[in-house]
């Protein structure tokens, strides 16, 4: 449902490799249409799983693999803790999982295993511009590597053959104190110096919100909350509709900064709080 509203939209959508629904599944939802993108979580102890997943998203005409890189490992969330108790057998049943075969689900998560004892041991290790240069020895798709808050960071991804860069810090619920992806944007922005397209999310919410990341330099923006607000309210044409309604209050706000076309967005249609404060 939400590939079908974000085709009827117009936008891309970027597929979780943990969904519960496979690429298979979503791709026939569409019939194939759709720009679609691969998440690629760096489980960096399973390189056939990896290598699968990208061989099925060349096949089923995905045109991109984002690699998160920003999440290496759980983070400690005391009220998810509290909160939810997820039990082996859910977790292998294979609707949780849908692009893992049951194969795997039953290699990974024994019966005797614990899902986030066992998803640390997976993703223990910080991902390395090795395993970078490893995923692009495999795939010929666009490479775009999410996460990215430090302009020395963005530097270095320049010489390791990545296409995009996304600005993103997880919502903030990876790593506590990281800066609002705003704040970092422009730094990135420079450091790349127009070599490779730049991306952002975080706490986009408006059509205010999108502007104020294209005036700073984003060439595409993405939203996950209002995705799923949408969706819980209305499945397909909820998702559409809050596509929509972004896009609306987003040429509203062009038409009243005096831009008839996303490229006439500028960073002299807003102005930053530093430029008031001393």
């Amino acid at each position: 449902m939400v590939l079908s509203g974000c085709t009827r939209a117009g936008v891309c959508m970027i597929q979780s490799v943990f969904s519960n629904k496979s690429m298979e599944e979503v791709t026939e939802s569409c019939k194939g249409q759709g720009l679609r993108w691969m998440q690629l979580q760096p489980l960096l102890s399973e390189s056939c799983l990896v290598e699968d997943i990208i061989k099925r998203a060349e096949s089923l005409g995905y045109s991109g693999i984002v690699i998160t890189c920003d999440e290496p490992n759980f983070p400690v969330r005391y009220s998810t803790m509290k909160e939810s108790k997820i039990k082996n057998d859910v977790i292998r049943n294979p609707e949780v999982f849908g692009n893992f075969s049951k194969e795997t689900n039953d290699r990974i998560f024994s019966s005797e295993s614990n899902f986030h004892s066992e998803i640390k041991k997976k993703m223990f290790e910080p991902i390395s511009w090795d395993w970078v240069d490893w995923v692009r020895s495999i795939t010929t798709l666009p490479i775009i590597l999410k996460g990215i808050l430090n302009p020395h960071d963005a530097e270095e991804a320049l010489k390791h053959d990545i296409q995009a860069i996304y600005v993103s810090n997880h919502g903030g619920r990876v790593l506590d104190s990281v800066p609002p992806t705003l704040y970092a944007l422009p730094e990135i922005i420079k450091a790349v110096n127009g070599k490779v397209e730049v991306y952002v999310d975080g706490g986009i919410r408006h059509g205010t919100d999108v502007l104020k990341a294209l005036a700073l330099g984003a060439r595409a923006v993405f939203v996950g909350r209002p995705i799923i607000w949408g969706l819980a309210c209305n499945g397909e044409d909820g998702v559409f509709d809050a596509l929509q309604m972004l896009g609306d209050e987003l040429r509203a706000v062009m038409a009243s900064t005096g831009c008839k076309r996303t490229s006439e967005v500028t960073p002299d249609v807003i102005r930053l709080a530093s430029n008031y404060h001393s």
